[in-house]
C-alpha cells in the first residue's frame, strides 16, 4: 500500500512526533509498503526526516509544503491508500475531510502530551486512533458529551512507538557501558532553556557527576552559541539521532515529559521529569502515580529538594533497578509492531 505520513518538529512542539512517525515509517517500510512524509518547510522536523530519509535505504519522497492550506490541499489530491497523521493537538476538522476526498483510510497517532483539540472531528471522520499514553485527556472526551470510546480507538502504553535500538539495550543485544552519572535531555526543543539551570545544579554535587547534556535538534541555537559558557565541565551531545547508548551509559535521567521518557521507561533507566504544561502535568502525575517516574512540577515551579532527594536515592543499585522494572513493565518496546498490525488491518 502507499502510505502518507504528515508530521511535523518545531521549536515549539519538539520532536517526539517526527522521531515516533520515523520508527513507524522503518517499520511499515519492512513490510513492503511505500511511505512518504509531508511536513512543513524550514523546521528542525524537515531536516530531520530528510537525514533519516538519506540513510534509511528506502525510497521515500518528503514533501514539504509553507502552511496548513498547503496541508489540506495536497491531502485533498493525493492517492494514497493511508494517510498517517501525527501532530500537537491532533488533526482539526477541515484536514479530515480534505483528507476523505479519495477515500483514504485515515490514522491519527497522538500521545496525549498536548491535549487533543476537536476530538469530536476524529471520532466522527478517522478510521482508526492511536494514543500512546496512560490515558486520553478527559476534557477532550467529554466536551461534546461523548460517553463511550469508539471501537477504532486504541489507548495504552503498549502502543508507544520507540526504535528498536532502546528494545536492544533492555534485552542484553547490547551492553551497558560505564554506566555512571546523570543524562540530561530536555527534548527535542528545550524551549524554555532548562538544559541550563538543571546542568548547573548538577554538576554543583560530584557524586552526580559525569553529567551529559543532549541539545535537541530544535533546540534555540542561542543555546548552542554558549554551551561551553554555562554548562562548565558537563558533556555536551548536540542532536543525536538515538538517545539509546547515552541511555545505558548513564544511571540516571532527567528530563521533560515526552517520548524520552517513554523511551527510557523502556530500557529501565530511573526518570525524573518536568512538564511545559498542563496537558503534559496531567499526564506525568498519572506515570508518577504508577510508580514509573518521579514528577517535579511544570517547569517554572520546579521542586529543587525533590530533585536532589530523587538523585541520592538513585545511588543506590538495588533503588534503581526496582524503579527500571516498573517502567519496564509499562513500556515494553513493541508498540511499532502493534502499531503497524492495527494499520494493516
Amino acid at each position: 500500500m502507499n502510505i502518507l505520513i504528515f508530521t511535523k518538529g518545531t521549536r515549539q512542539t519538539g520532536m517526539g512526533h517526527v522521531q515516533r512517525q520515523l520508527v513507524l515509517a522503518g517499520e511499515l517500510a519492512k513490510r513492503g509498503h511505500h511511505v512518504d512524509f509531508l511536513t512543513y518547510s524550514d523546521t528542525p522536523g524537515l531536516k530531520r526526516i530528510g537525514d533519516w530519509i538519506g540513510t534509511s535505504g528506502h525510497d521515500i519522497e518528503l514533501i514539504a509544503v509553507l502552511n496548513d492550506d498547503d496541508v489540506a490541499r495536497y491531502v485533498n489530491h493525493c492517492p494514497y491508500h493511508i494517510i498517517i497523521m501525527d501532530i500537537e493537538h491532533g488533526p482539526k476538522r477541515r484536514l479530515l475531510e480534505a483528507a476523505m476526498r479519495y477515500d483514504h483510510k485515515t490514522v491519527v497517532i497522538d500521545g496525549v502530551g498536548f491535549a487533543i483539540e476537536d476530538q469530536k472531528a476524529i471520532d466522527d471522520l478517522v478510521d482508526l486512533q492511536v494514543y500512546q499514553s496512560v490515558g486520553l485527556n478527559t476534557e477532550a472526551v467529554t466536551s461534546y458529551g461523548r460517553t463511550k470510546f469508539p471501537s477504532n480507538q486504541l489507548i495504552g502504553l503498549e502502543y508507544v512507538i520507540i526504535d528498536q535500538s532502546y528494545l536492544d539495550y533492555r534485552n542484553g543485544k547490547l551492553p551497558f557501558i560505564d554506566n555512571t552519572g546523570t543524562l540530561i535531555s530536555m527534548g527535542g526543543a528545550d524551549p524554555h532553556g532548562m538544559s541550563v539551570e538543571i546542568a548547573q545544579t548538577i554538576n554543583a554535587i560530584p557524586r552526580y557527576k559525569p553529567v551529559k547534556v543532549v541539545l535537541g535538534p530544535a533546540t534555540a541555537t542561542s543555546h548552542l552559541g554558549h554551551r561551553n559558557q554555562w554548562l562548565g565541565d558537563s558533556q555536551v551531545i548536540i542532536a543525536p539521532n538515538i538517545l539509546a547508548p547515552l541511555m545505558a551509559s548513564s544511571i540516571v535521567l532527567i528530563t521533560a515529559l515526552g517520548m524520552t521518557v517513554y523511551e527510557a521507561l523502556c530500557v529501565g533507566i530511573p526518570v525524573v521529569c518536568t512538564a511545559w504544561s498542563e496537558d503534559h502535568e496531567a499526564t506525568a502525575l498519572k506515570l508518577e502515580a504508577l510508580g514509573a517516574i518521579t514528577y517535579l512540577g511544570q517547569w517554572d515551579k520546579i521542586d529543587w529538594s525533590k530533585l536532589v532527594t530523587f538523585l541520592n536515592a538513585m545511588q543506590n543499585e538495588y533503588t534503581r533497578q526496582m524503579i527500571g522494572n516498573i517502567g519496564m513493565r509499562l513500556v515494553d518496546g513493541l508498540g511499532v509492531k502493534r502499531v503497524a498490525d492495527a494499520i494493516e488491518a
